[in-house]
C-alpha cells in the first residue's frame, strides 16, 4: 500500500504526492538530447562510441556542413590550420590545380593533404573527409552548432589527497 506524502483536495480531483519505489529512468523514454562525457575517473553521460570530443564534433559537423560550405570556409582564410594553395598541375601545366594544405603542429610545417584540378567538385566526399579530419575542434564546433545545441557540463569533485575541489568542464550535446 502506497502512503501519500502530501494530499491536495480540489473540487473535482485529488492530488497525492507519493514516493515511487521503482521510478523509471526518463532517459529511457523521454530523451531530449545526448550527454557525451569523457572523464578519466568517472563514467558519466550516455553511452557513445566516440574516443574523444573531437571525434564527436567531427561527426556533428559532418552532419551539419555541406562540402560547399566547408570549401568556402577554408578558402575564406577562417579555418585554423587549413588553407588552399593554387598552382599549375604538374602533369598538365596549362591547367590550374589546388592543394589543401594542413598545418602539422608537431613539425611546425604545412603539408599537402589533397590535390585536385580546378574547379573543385562539390560532391567529392574524399575532399570533405580531408577537410573535416584536419579541422581544429573549435572550427568543427562552429559547424556542429548550426544544427545542434552544445552546452557545457560542470562537474565538481574533490581530490581525496589535497581536499581541494576541482571543476571539470565538458560539453553536453
Amino acid at each position: 500500500m502506497t502512503v501519500a506524502m502530501e494530499t491536495m483536495d480540489k473540487p473535482r480531483y485529488r492530488v497525492e504526492i507519493v514516493i515511487d519505489d521503482e521510478p523509471p529512468n526518463p532517459r529511457d523514454w523521454d530523451n531530449l538530447g545526448t550527454m557525451a562525457c569523457w572523464h578519466k575517473s568517472y563514467s558519466l553521460g550516455d553511452k557513445h562510441s566516440f574516443d574523444d570530443p573531437i571525434d564527436l564534433m567531427r561527426e556533428l559537423a559532418s552532419e551539419s556542413a555541406t562540402i560547399s560550405a566547408l570549401i568556402e570556409f577554408v578558402m575564406s582564410g577562417n579555418a585554423n590550420g587549413l588553407r588552399f594553395e593554387e598552382h599549375h598541375d604538374e602533369e598538365n601545366p596549362s591547367k590550374q590545380a589546388v592543394s589543401l594544405m594542413a598545418y602539422w603542429d608537431f613539425n611546425k610545417e604545412w603539408f599537402e593533404e589533397y590535390t585536385s584540378l580546378l574547379p573543385l567538385d562539390p560532391h567529392d566526399d574524399y575532399l570533405r573527409d580531408r577537410i573535416l579530419e584536419n579541422m581544429s575542434i573549435g572550427d568543427l564546433r562552429r559547424f556542429a552548432e548550426q544544427d545542434n545545441i552544445i552546452m557545457p557540463l560542470y562537474l565538481l569533485h574533490q581530490d581525496k589527497r589535497t581536499k581541494f575541489f576541482f571543476t571539470t568542464i565538458m560539453d553536453a550535446v
